[in-house]
């Protein structure tokens, strides 16, 4: 039996991370972008963020099913920016992004089960997963009643958390590792022996 160890760069996690960082920044300076440029913006980093992320998990980058879901719903939220971009509404952001936040905090729980060995990182998962499905519901919920005082401080609300988000999972990287190993074990192929020479005529 022979071994390999491969190196794998975890770039399904890094890039959208990094792309969905600069939309939030984006998203604190809501009130000094016209609404056009905010819209385009916003809407083309979030769209590349979760396209990345669905791509990713497609080609079996190490990344759980409730996060690709959430790249798809930034896909949908980036497309609708774009195409909406004269016609903005930041209210509809909070909500596409509270819907983003609920699925991210669905994906923290599985990772907060997976890691339940080490006590302290299951633990803070738990708890901004909790953050995470609060939020979003509230992002969600006003849409139809007004909980935040307001739309500016929805958009600020969701692009902190998503922000939030984003630190963790740089923190998890580094400490992680950027790189996924793999050990692949395999069995070498051995070569039935040459014949001989060829047989004498009778």
């Amino acid at each position: 039996m022979e071994k390999e160890t491969r190196k794998t760069f975890r770039w399904g996690t890094v890039v959208p991370m990094a792309l969905t960082a600069v939309a939030c920044i984006l998203m604190f300076a809501h009130s000094a972008l016209p609404r056009t440029a905010l819209a385009a913006s916003v809407g083309a980093f979030l769209l590349a963020s979760g396209l990345v992320c669905a791509v990713a998990f497609f080609v079996g980058q190490p990344i759980h099913a409730a996060r690709m879901l959430a790249g798809i719903t930034q896909v949908s939220v980036g497309l609708w920016a774009l195409i909406t971009c004269t016609d903005f509404s930041r209210s509809v952001l909070a909500l596409g992004l509270g819907v983003f936040l609920v699925l991210a905090a669905v994906s923290e729980i599985f990772e907060a089960v997976a890691s339940r060995a080490q006590r302290a990182t299951a633990a803070v998962r738990s708890v901004l997963a909790a953050g995470y499905v609060v939020t979003g519901i509230l992002l969600i919920v006003n849409n139809f009643v007004s909980v935040f005082p307001s739309v500016g401080a929805a958009v600020v609300t969701a692009g902190a958390l998503m922000l939030l988000f984003c630190a963790e999972e740089l923190y998890f990287l580094i400490r992680g590792g950027f790189f996924r190993e793999e050990t692949l074990v395999y069995r070498p192929v051995k070569r039935p022996p040459a014949s001989g020479g060829s047989s004498g005529e009778n």
